[in-house]
C-alpha cells in the first residue's frame, strides 16, 4: 500500500466532502423548510419556483437540467405552482412546446421567501469573514462546474449568462409533442 492509499484509507468523516455536504444540505434543509412551509409550499415546490424566477420561461422538462430533482418531483412542483397560481403554463407557438413561467404573485412569494433566505444566511456566516466567505462561494462554483463536466450535466453558464438571460444559441431540449397536441392539453388544464 503507497502513502496516499493509507492516507484515503486513514481519512475521517470530517474531511469526506460528500458527507460534509449531505450533512450540511440536511441541516440547511431543516431551518429552510421553516421558510418554505409558513408559506404553503413544497420543497419540490420551492425548488421549482426558484428556478423560474431566476431563468426565463422554459419548458418542464428543461428544469431537469437546472435542479436535483427528477421529472415526476418536477411534474409535482408545477403541477402545485400552478393550482396556487405562482406559476402559469403557455403555448409558445414558435416552437410548439409548452413553457412554463412564473406569475407576478409566484415573484411576491419568492422574494419574501428569497428575503428570509438571506436573513438566514446571514445570521449563519456573521463570524466569518468576508474574504473567506468569498473564497467558500468561489470553491463551491469551481467545486460544481467539475462536477458538471465530470456527471456530463449541462453547465450553467450555457444555460444562463451573468445577466440572467438564456443565450441565444441555445435551444431547449425538443419535446414529443406537435403544436396541436400542446393546445389540446393547454384547453384540458
Amino acid at each position: 500500500m503507497t502513502s496516499s492509499d493509507e492516507e484515503v484509507v486513514q481519512s475521517t468523516l470530517d474531511t469526506n466532502l460528500s458527507y460534509r455536504v449531505s450533512i450540511l444540505h440536511s441541516l440547511l434543509g431543516k431551518l429552510t423548510t421553516r421558510i418554505y412551509a409558513s408559506c404553503g409550499l413544497t420543497s419540490h415546490q420551492w425548488k421549482v419556483l426558484s428556478i423560474l424566477y431566476n431563468w426565463p420561461p422554459m419548458p418542464a422538462v428543461r428544469i431537469t437540467s437546472l435542479v436535483t430533482l427528477d421529472k415526476a418531483a418536477i411534474s409535482r412542483g408545477v403541477s402545485g405552482l400552478l393550482r396556487l397560481k405562482l406559476a402559469r403554463r403557455y403555448l409558445d407557438n414558435a416552437s410548439g412546446m409548452i413553457f412554463i413561467e412564473i406569475t407576478d404573485a409566484g415573484r411576491a412569494s419568492y422574494r419574501a421567501m428569497a428575503i428570509e433566505m438571506g436573513n438566514l444566511q446571514r445570521e449563519l456566516l456573521a463570524n466569518v469573514q468576508s474574504a473567506r466567505q468569498k473564497l467558500f462561494f468561489e470553491t463551491v462554483r469551481e467545486l460544481e462546474h467539475r462536477l458538471r463536466a465530470a456527471t456530463g450535466a449541462t453547465p450553467l453558464d450555457t444555460v444562463r449568462g451573468r445577466s440572467g438571460k438564456m443565450h441565444g444559441s441555445r435551444t431547449s431540449p425538443p419535446m414529443k409533442t406537435t403544436a396541436r397536441k400542446a393546445k389540446a392539453r393547454m384547453a384540458g388544464s
